[in-house]
């Protein structure tokens, strides 16, 4: 089940994101990036985006989260399972949910394939900002 999560669990689900990119992200990720990328996903940051209305969603377990900014890109999304349907549910859920004709992502290198497997498709070359490296995808209606 997908849910809205709400803003007592926001420590949770900082705690969730941080040991997802220790485990699995933070040796793809520059010094400066791992710095720019983890100010990102502390409780005060993720507080003030709950604040400004961007929408969280979890699984029921809170092993995965989205973080649906402006109701038309995915700002975060981290699972703690592959493989078990937990991240594509998120983004289904998003991808219904949207205010926009398009959902947009700014993938993670090593997330682009993941990204296509489930439709959306790169419309930019690889950028950087802030030291972390990403690439523009889209899935339309």
């Amino acid at each position: 089940m997908i849910r809205e999560a709400r803003y007592e669990e926001l420590e949770t689900i900082s705690i969730l994101m941080n040991g997802i990119f220790e485990l699995k992200m933070r040796e793809f990720y520059s010094p400066q990036a791992q710095i720019g990328f983890l100010n990102q996903i502390t409780l005060k940051s993720l507080q003030e985006s709950y604040n400004d209305k961007n929408i969280f969603y979890v699984n029921e377990e809170l092993t995965a989260v989205l973080e649906f900014e402006t109701y038309s890109n995915i700002a975060f999304l981290f699972s703690k399972s592959e493989n078990k349907g937990n991240a594509k549910a998120l983004c289904q859920y998003a991808f219904e949910h949207k205010k926009s004709e398009a959902l947009t992502v700014c993938a993670f290198k090593y997330a682009i394939s993941y990204y296509e497997k489930i439709g959306f498709k790169q419309v930019s070359k690889e950028m950087i900002l802030e030291g972390i490296n990403f690439t523009i995808m889209e899935r339309k209606t």
